[in-house]
């Protein structure tokens, strides 16, 4: 009869066995929204990319090691590792992404066909392909929120404007938020718009434009 000496090993390779499957990644989904910003800040406007992927691996996530978002055509493409990414966990599941990915002179993000790719620690990988149709800044131009600002209140002129808010709680992401309020055209007093956040540091006004792009216009703060 074996001691239970003699059989730690046989336990410990039958363990690593099971749980190193060397099973690749899933990418289950992907969600991927533009935004036409207006930075109040930079006084400048121009166009930011968000995605997310929801990534799953039998390996345990952990076993995740690198996200990447490519444009073949452009011959450009964006890396992401466990230090660069964000990572939210929502219903129980592991997204990874990005916010705010900006090109490097301000320019338009490439048109068409993109791919998102996640590969494993082993080398295994699955990718999904995603397209970017949102018509130029410049044929939008037109719709986008017209902010009048003073030290101490915003007017809204034209259509109406939806508030999000980024919260700087450390228990939470560093992420807009879900909408609070619409904002009618009209003045509104900063400290008004954000008296119920505690936790807010600045707030942004998003009006959408189609199913995945819209404008965004901020920050404000109290």
């Amino acid at each position: 009869m074996r001691s239970c000496a003699a059989l730690a090993p046989v336990l410990l390779t039958a363990w690593l066995l099971v749980s190193c499957t060397g099973a690749p990644p899933e990418l289950v989904g992907v969600e991927l929204s533009l935004e036409y910003v207006d930075n109040f800040d930079l006084d400048r406007r121009y166009e930011q990319l968000t995605l997310y992927a929801l990534v799953r691996d039998q390996d345990g996530f952990a076993d995740i090691r690198e996200l990447y978002l490519i444009h073949d055509e452009a011959e450009l493409y964006w890396h992401f590792d466990p230090d660069s990414w964000t990572h939210r966990r929502l219903a129980g599941e592991n997204w990874i992404g990005f916010d705010g990915l900006t090109m490097g002179d301000w320019s338009a993000l490439p048109r068409g066909r993109y791919r998102v790719v996640v590969i494993d620690a082993s080398g295994e990988q699955d990718e999904r392909a995603v397209a970017i149709d949102a018509p130029p800044f410049s044929a939008v131009e037109h719709q986008l929120p017209q902010l009048n600002r003073t030290e101490n209140s915003i007017n809204v002129v034209g259509a109406p404007a939806l508030l999000y808010v980024v919260s700087d709680d450390a228990a939470h992401d560093d992420h807009l938020s879900s909408p609070g309020q619409t904002l009618a055209p009209g003045e509104h007093a900063v400290a008004e718009l954000l008296a119920d956040q505690r936790s807010v540091s600045e707030g942004y006004l998003y009006v959408p434009l189609g199913s995945y792009y819209g404008s965004l216009s901020g920050p404000i703060r109290r």
